[in-house]
Formats: C-alpha cells, structure tokens, sequence
C-alpha cells in the first residue's frame, strides 16, 4: 500500500522531471495531465506534486483537467493498463481542451517503470468522441458474483478451437471476438 503508492509518487517526480528537461518544457507548458489511475486519489496526490510551486493560473487549470480526467475511472475503478487511457478520454470527454493543446501522460506498470510522453491534441478531437454511447456502455454493465467472475475468468484462460466460430450476446452493431481462423483471431459486427 504506502510503499506501492511511495514508488509511483517517485517514479512520477523522476520522469516528469526528466520529461521537462528533455524537452525544454515547463510544467505551465501543459494545458493537463493525465495519470495511470489504480485509485484516483493516488492521481490527485500526484497532480498535487506537479503543481508543486506553479502560479495560481497553472495550478487552476491542471487541477480542473485532473478533475475532468478522473470521472470515468472513478466510475468504473481500476483496469490496469488501461486506466491511463481511461483519464485521457475522460479529460477529452470532460475537459476544456482546444488544437495544439499539449497534454501530459503519465504511464506506470506494477512498481516495476513508468514514463512520461505527450501529445498534442488535434483539431476536430470532439466529433470522434462518443460520450453518450460510452456513458451507455457503462450503464449497461452487469454486476457479478465472485464466483461469477472467476469462472468467466478461467473460461477466457482457455484458447478457444481454431475454425470454431462464436456468438455474441453483445447488442447489435458491437465488434466481438468471433473466434480464431486458420491460427488469427477473427473480429466481427453483431
């Protein structure tokens, strides 16, 4: 616990730091960041970190995109990897971005590494955005038993037969892994 979340705090000052020296950038450079999010109270402690000493205008605008950046992994918790790419649709779903904005992403794996990298983002970002239908997907999720879960878990494990195809109990106009031909997964359209 205190130690895993130490390491991340570490982790974040040494290559946010390094990111910054790299590229000859400073923190009011980026209009956010975004953070690989376990809990997110573990990303405000770490947004508190790179706003450390900033004026009163950069502090604003980073923790007002930390907040647009966490709603969606508040709702659906921890999903490892791709917690990191959860905050930054929910920054550009939630956020106040324009073009060329320069955005901040802070990756970490297992207390093992981590990096920082940015991207800027591109004009025209809004009308690739599906708030509505990603809202629906999280609402239509279903809650399960741990029993439940473990034996969904353990079917997964098992590689399903080649040339065998599946069904999907997806809605209409999902894409679903619809088994595996001639030795490559196969994807399709309910």
């Amino acid at each position: 616990g205190k130690y895993s979340t130490q390491v991340y705090l570490d982790f974040f000052k040494h290559t946010f730091s390094a990111y910054k020296e790299q590229k000859n950038l400073e923190t009011k450079d980026f209009a956010a960041i975004v953070y690989h999010l376990p809990f997110t109270k573990m990303g405000l402690k770490t947004n508190r970190l790179a706003v450390e000493g900033t004026d009163e205008e950069t502090n604003a605008r980073l923790m007002d995109s930390f907040t647009a950046a966490k709603e969606l992994n508040a709702n659906v918790g921890n999903i490892y990897t791709g917690s990191l790419y959860l905050s930054l649709l929910s920054l550009l779903e939630n956020g106040r971005l324009k073009a060329g904005d320069l955005v901040g992403l802070f990756s970490y794996g297992s207390g093992a590494m981590a990096e920082f990298y940015s991207a800027n983002v591109v004009e025209g970002y809004e009308k690739q955005l599906d708030k509505v239908g990603d809202k629906a997907l999280l609402d239509n999720r279903s809650k399960l038993s741990v029993a439940e879960y473990e034996e969904i878990f353990s079917a997964g494990l098992e590689d399903p037969e080649n040339n065998v195809e599946l069904i999907s109990d997806e809605e209409t106009g999902r894409y679903y892994f619809a088994g595996i031909r001639n030795d490559i997964r196969q994807y399709q359209v309910k």
